[in-house]
């Protein structure tokens, strides 16, 4: 594992290139942006409550989406 210096020095250049990146959402650069002024313990905790709250929720809709996709007009799957 590299010194904590080195790790943290490696991890600010990834976030810059996160954050220079042109494809990068205005979402995700808010995100970076917003959490690298925070105490890094609090954005942790928040961290684990959005990845569980996100991804249960975009789960469920990729599953609905599906699911409508299946299914044609009347309510039959396409089989």
């Amino acid at each position: 594992m590299p010194p904590p210096d080195d790790a943290l020095k490696t991890n600010e250049q990834r976030i810059a290139w996160v954050l220079a990146h042109p494809s990068t959402s205005a979402w995700l650069k808010d995100a970076l942006r917003g959490a690298r002024q925070r105490d890094p313990v609090e954005v942790l905790n928040e961290l684990e409550i959005l990845t569980l709250l996100l991804r249960n929720d975009c789960d469920a809709r990729i599953r609905l989406f599906r699911l409508e996709a299946e299914t044609d007009t009347d309510g039959q799957r396409k089989d």
